[in-house]
């Protein structure tokens, strides 16, 4: 979804299944480093297993840490791989984290891809607008073929 091609720098938001499955298909199509972000030891051992590197958000800025290991330029992509679910370093639910995070992590002419799930309601939401579908941003998909005009 964010249109790797080898070479690219790639970095995962979310080292679950989904997570672990897009960076293992970035390496595939030919991405030169593949960086996942998470909080889990056990998830980020698994990243690290298949060759990505992990970056643990509850101990380091994953935005500059991205950026020192893509020389300052930011990854070329980003995959979005947690949805409404994410929480921030300390535990609060921020279902904005991980696009935030994706958003300062990727470079401007680079490309993210979600594939996370984001609700307009989350039921068990400690927060009383999320409950109610009033929290946040709608979040909408578009696949835009471009052509050359070379």
């Amino acid at each position: 979804m964010a249109g790797v091609i080898p070479g690219d720098s790639v970095v995962i938001a979310g080292a679950g299944l989904v997570g672990l499955m897009a960076a293992l298909f970035a390496m595939i199509k030919g991405a030169a480093k593949v960086m996942v972000v998470d909080r889990h030891p056990d998830r980020l051992a698994l990243a690290e297993q298949i060759g990505a590197i992990a970056i643990d958000d509850s101990k380091v800025d994953p935005v500059q840490t991205v950026l020192d290991e893509t020389m300052g330029l930011g990854a070329d992509r980003g995959c979005e791989c947690v949805g409404y679910q994410a929480h921030d370093p300390q535990g609060n639910e921020d279902t904005a984290a991980t696009l935030n995070m994706l958003i300062n992590a990727v470079r401007f002419t680079g490309g993210i891809g979600t594939v996370g799930v984001f609700v307009p309601q989350g039921p068990g939401s400690k927060d009383d607008l999320r409950q109610a579908g009033k929290g946040g941003h709608r979040l909408r998909h578009a696949l835009v073929h471009g052509s050359d005009h070379g």
